[in-house]
């Protein structure tokens, strides 16, 4: 019924801050941008990252227990990267935790507080 997953679309009130940290700290090349829309390069068959300019990303009701979204990031090595990002000023909102026995994920937000995760061998 459905096809694959074809874009990741994560909602910013600041394009100019999201692009310059999603492209200055996690390192992704955008191939199309314009002043509401920003389209990463993905590797085949993968889906595309994207940010889209809007006022309010999130939804900040009383009943909002976290987040409704995580995209999770795979890494060769969950400490190295974390190490890394840290290094370019990332907080993490949480320590190294194990998934499972081998695989590890750390949290972290962009900088509208989208929740995103590294997640690999430790």
């Amino acid at each position: 019924m459905l096809g694959p997953v074809g874009n990741l679309i994560v909602f910013v009130t600041d394009m100019e801050r999201a692009k310059r940290f999603y492209e200055g700290v996690l390192g992704f090349k955008s191939m199309v941008a314009t002043p509401d829309w920003v389209q990463f390069e993905a590797s085949a068959g993968q889906p595309k990252l994207c940010l889209h300019g809007c006022d309010e990303p999130r939804t900040r009701l009383p009943s909002d227990d976290g987040p409704r979204v995580q995209i999770s990031f795979e890494v060769a090595g969950v400490r190295e990267t974390k190490r890394a990002l840290e290094a370019m000023g990332v907080r993490f909102i949480s320590g190294i935790e194990t998934a499972r026995p081998g695989r590890v994920f750390a949290k972290f937000q962009d900088p509208d507080g989208n929740e995103l995760a590294i997640a690999g061998p430790l």
